[in-house]
């Protein structure tokens, strides 16, 4: 949901080109952008910053901004866009690209997550992380696209990501999920002390050294979040219910919470393998292959209620378990509406035509289907 009010739906594809649907609006196609021919359009993110990002990437990348393109105005939010190795910064007001991160990486990305704080007392406020094939990650500042750090201790394909931040505890953690089996933990605190660049780059100024390496999963881990139950439920700021833990996925079909140690307190499940994952509405949900299924392209998506601070005490939702088409991303979002929080979960099927909506808070008639070639 945009600052205007506007709810908009974005969908990348294989073929390069960005879709975005008025969501508010009976999903009509309101535009289809090619970012980058015959690139798979692999991540998207809303960043909502605290400043003018184009004011501050212009000034310190004026030879990269074409002289004819016109710059992006709204002040704080813009469309962060993966494609093969590159990134690009997306304005919702003409959908053109008013910067571009090129070769960020030597292999394609892989992961991509963001995240945004209004705390001016906090270390971090604005950033985007990613993750590679080439083993990488970096993590860029949102505001001006300086690359703070970088990490490559991992020895296979970045796979997943999850901030872990607690600004009143001082924790600013970055955990990722591998191909080589292991979940790492890296303290942002590091690259504090080394000063600032004098222009925004591609490369970083510090890289991190593992805080440390969690190897309870036998296979690569596939998903990652890290999970505040108060937070979900409106629980407020006190501390004593404010208790984070950490959720992963893997293909050896396990699903493991950790705590603030960072010590496995529970196995939520032993016989699923899942895809993608998304918070919202109190409830953690995720796609998935059963392993007593016989059939690999079929998924379901499945819903536990994590709004308790027990995390004993999670459970499984019962209606919230869809046979579907095997999907290549799920999206959870919340977004208010008549003064009412209402929350929705969107896939994009494998079948490369079909974009699955459920629980949706905006007017929809389901006998017009879309047909979008993406």
């Amino acid at each position: 949901k945009m600052k205007s009010n506007k709810v908009l739906l974005f969908c990348g594809s294989d073929s390069g080109t960005l879709h975005c649907f008025d969501a508010e609006n009976n999903f009509e196609l309101l535009a289809s952008v090619l970012i980058k021919k015959h690139f798979s359009l692999s991540h998207l993110s809303k960043v909502n910053c605290t400043t003018s990002v184009s004011y501050n990437v212009k000034k310190q990348l004026d030879k990269t901004v074409k002289p004819n393109l016109e710059m992006h105005t709204e002040q704080d939010e813009y469309l962060v866009v993966s494609a093969g190795c590159d990134l690009f910064l997306l304005s919702f007001q003409n959908f053109l690209c008013f910067h571009k991160v090129e070769d960020a990486f030597t292999n394609e990305i892989q992961t991509m997550i963001s995240y945004s704080s209004q705390d001016v007392n906090s270390s971090f406020q604005d950033l985007v992380a990613c993750g590679s094939l080439d083993f990488t990650i970096k993590c860029w500042n949102a505001k001006t696209w300086e690359c703070l750090f970088s990490c490559t201790d991992h020895e296979d394909s970045i796979l997943c990501m999850a901030f872990w931040i607690e600004s009143d505890k001082q924790r600013y953690h970055l955990c990722s999920g591998s191909d080589d089996s292991t979940i790492k933990v890296w303290d942002m605190l590091q690259a504090q002390n080394t000063p600032k660049a004098s222009s925004a780059s591609k490369v970083a100024l510090t890289e991190l050294k593992e805080m440390k390496t969690l190897k309870k999963h036998s296979e690569f881990v596939s998903v990652l979040a890290v999970i505040s139950p108060m937070k979900i439920r409106g629980g407020g700021n006190n501390e004593n219910n404010y208790k984070l833990h950490m959720v992963s996925g893997s293909a050896d079909f396990t699903i493991l919470i950790w705590n603030e140690n960072y010590d496995c307190i529970r196995t939520l499940n032993n016989n699923m393998f899942p895809n993608h994952i998304g918070l919202v509405g109190g409830g953690l949900f995720m796609t998935l292959q059963d392993g007593n299924e016989e059939h690999e392209d079929v998924e379901y998506l499945q819903g536990w209620s994590v709004g308790s601070t027990d995390p004993m005490k999670w459970v499984l939702i019962p209606k919230a378990r869809t046979k579907m088409l095997k999907c290549n991303c799920l999206v959870a979002e919340t977004i208010e509406q008549d003064e009412k929080q209402k929350s929705f979960l969107a896939c994009a099927s494998e079948d490369e035509v079909t974009i699955q909506i459920w629980t949706s808070p905006f007017p929809y008639k389901p006998s017009e289907v879309k047909r979008v070639p993406i």
